[in-house]
């Protein structure tokens, strides 16, 4: 396995896990993704109000001085939203192919991108992620109308792309805040622990309220 693939790897474990917390949920988006009642538009609304809390704080990067001091405020609204990705798709594929076809996804945006999506500002991650919703969306609303549709592969093109902004957020936290807002940096090969940010009160809001930690 490449240096790149374990660390996708790593990221997707906490994915999991968040994936897990929203399946969990008896109310909300949460709920509104895991039902196997609902129909893919009310799937697709829960993950936009998802990314609306993404999309909540990112003008709040866009202008900082400091970016590294702010690099958390990020990291859980966006690891909600990956949570979130992964468990509509969790309703059509296993763990292992989720992440197999997620890993496949990442190369081809990495060749298609390459390295100049690590110098994007917050907004244009979250402008990227709006498109990619965009475009799920219209095949959602396809699959409810029983229409030929492509919506696992553009629900694999969300996940991928909210996994990618988790690791380009990892290496900008590895100075003042630490990878992925943990509050030191832990050794190369440690886990990256971030369940333990992860509040019952909700995670958004939890995150903002410590923006000043």
């Amino acid at each position: 396995m490449s240096s790149r693939q374990r660390s996708i790897t790593r990221v997707m474990e906490q994915v999991y896990t968040q994936a897990d917390f929203l399946g969990w949920m008896s109310a909300g988006e949460g709920f509104r993704i895991a039902s196997p009642d609902s129909t893919e538009c009310q799937r697709v609304t829960g993950l936009v109000t998802l990314l609306s809390r993404v999309s909540a704080v990112t003008y709040v990067l866009d202008d900082a001085t400091s970016l590294s001091s702010f690099q958390s405020t990020l990291v859980a609204p966006v690891l909600q939203f990956a949570g979130g990705a992964v468990l509509w798709l969790s309703h059509y594929l296993g763990t292992d192919e989720i992440l197999v076809s997620i890993l496949h996804e990442r190369e081809q945006q990495d060749e298609t991108y390459g390295a100049a999506a690590a110098a994007y500002r917050a907004s244009e991650w979250a402008a990227a992620l709006t498109e990619e919703i965009g475009e799920l969306a219209r095949e959602a609303f396809r699959a409810d109308r029983k229409r030929g549709h492509e919506l696992r592969t553009e629900l694999v093109q969300v996940a991928a792309l909210a996994v990618w902004w988790l690791e380009i957020l990892q290496l900008r936290g590895e100075g003042e805040r630490g990878r992925l807002c943990a509050e030191s940096a832990p050794a190369a090969d440690a886990p990256i622990d971030l369940t333990s940010r992860l509040p019952t009160g909700g995670v958004c809001a939890n995150t903002l309220a410590n923006k000043g930690d």
